[in-house]
């Protein structure tokens, strides 16, 4: 733990809460204009791959992102550098409000997707505040807020969308997830307390060679290209539901929302409440290889039935398998990085996530058009089961205490 990081429960329950909520506002902007996204594409004659480039667009701009905030935030401090993060989000969601095609919705993803990066921020703050033992505990909470967001965001989305005519709806959307980004940097600045002091004492070489070492480090790498590979899987899907849940599904915007709803139900759910259990019980390693096998289950049933009920079920098995990916590959990154690197470690995670975000509805757009609807649900239950067969060959062992640090994991 950081040497600044909040000491008493009371502190760390305040800290916990507010990054929680900020979690919460900024995904519930990301994710009103998910009901109203296939619409919208018809209107500026985007096809389903556009619209999956777009998606794509914003995970590319967050992979790019998240890295050099989680330095920043190492250096100057969190609050800071999230404030900032969230502002910018606030203006980029507010241009959205005026794309007009293809062409400017995917600048306009990409613009969001960089001013995104405070994702990171949020993971170190659950890393300065928690032990070894709490860390997935802590960064199963954390998560919650993001997936709570999931649950209301697209459900306001498709509420909002009903209540204008249906030609403003993308703009109205748009500009609502602009305030909710502008409040979320006002609870950042007012709510979160600092849980790490600014450095700058480190020479830039230092900074390199320290991020360096972790790069090389198995107990790093190793899960983090697992995260990776398991976020292409279910981006696959990610990229193309929506899409699919309109044309193929018949669902207007409200019951894509109330879709969406059900899956943030189950990941908050399971990262409240399962995370830090399962952790203590299989270990942060075994949890991961879990939750892909859940994940794959629920790909294969959303790929092979067309039946809303087989969908509905198909879709809770892969929001409780997404649900404990990110908190255990950050959990397991966390301990691989010493008090200093927190933030550039999430930062990477985060941006390995990202980049399996950009790769999926990258891949999964072309493999609609060309291969049918429930193929990229298929590709990407297939691939999560190979991952998880490879990634069996990897056993865990503990490792020496990295000095500042909590005991490590190495993969050997």
């Amino acid at each position: 733990m950081s040497s600044s990081a909040p000491t008493s429960s009371n502190a760390q329950g305040k800290t916990v809460a507010a990054i929680v909520l900020v979690n919460f506002v900024t995904i519930s902007g990301f994710g009103l204009m998910f009901p109203v996204y296939a619409t919208f594409g018809n209107q500026i004659g985007a096809s389903a791959t556009e619209l999956a480039w777009a998606i794509a667009a914003f995970s590319f701009g967050q992979l790019l992102a998240a890295p050099v905030t989680g330095r920043l935030s190492d250096r100057f401090g969190r609050k800071l550098v999230l404030t900032i993060s969230l502002l910018l989000g606030s203006v980029a969601y507010w241009l959205h409000g005026y794309v007009s095609s293809p062409e400017m919705l995917l600048v306009a993803r990409f613009g969001s997707g960089l001013a995104s990066g405070g994702f990171a921020v949020a993971f170190a703050v659950a890393s300065d505040i928690s032990t070894r033992e709490t860390r997935a505990r802590v960064m199963g909470i954390v998560a919650a807020g993001f997936s709570a967001g999931l649950i209301f965001g697209p459900a306001i989305g498709g509420l909002v969308a009903g209540m204008v005519d249906e030609s403003r709806a993308f703009a109205t959307v748009c500009h609502l997830s602009a305030a909710l980004n502008l409040l979320a940097a006002l609870c950042t600045a007012t709510l979160l307390p600092e849980t790490r002091r600014a450095t700058t004492t480190a020479s830039p070489q230092t900074d390199a060679s320290a991020r360096g070492a972790l790069l090389r480090n198995p107990a790093f790498y190793v899960p983090t290209l697992i995260g990776f590979a398991a976020m292409a899987s279910i981006a696959m899907m990610e990229g193309t539901f929506v899409v699919y849940a309109q044309r193929i599904l018949a669902l207007t915007p409200f019951q894509i929302g109330l879709m969406f709803a059900v899956m943030g139900t189950c990941s908050v759910t399971v990262q409240a409440l399962a995370a830090g259990w399962l952790a203590r019980r299989l270990g942060e390693y075994r949890m991961l290889l879990l939750a892909m096998l859940v994940q794959a289950a629920g790909l294969l049933c959303l790929g092979s039935f067309a039946q809303l009920p087989m969908v509905v079920l198909g879709t809770v098995a892969i929001s409780m398998g997404y649900a404990l990916i990110n908190p255990a590959a950050s959990a397991l990154a966390s301990f691989a990085a010493d008090e200093n690197t927190q933030g550039a470690a999430q930062g990477i995670v985060q941006g390995a996530a990202a980049m399996g975000r950009v790769v999926g509805p990258a891949s999964a757009g072309p493999v609609y058009d060309g291969f049918g609807p429930t193929a990229p649900f298929i590709v990407g239950g297939l691939q999560l089961i190979v991952i998880v067969a490879l990634a069996s060959l990897w056993r865990p062992r503990e490792q020496r205490e990295i000095p500042g640090a909590d005991a490590a994991p190495s993969l050997g």
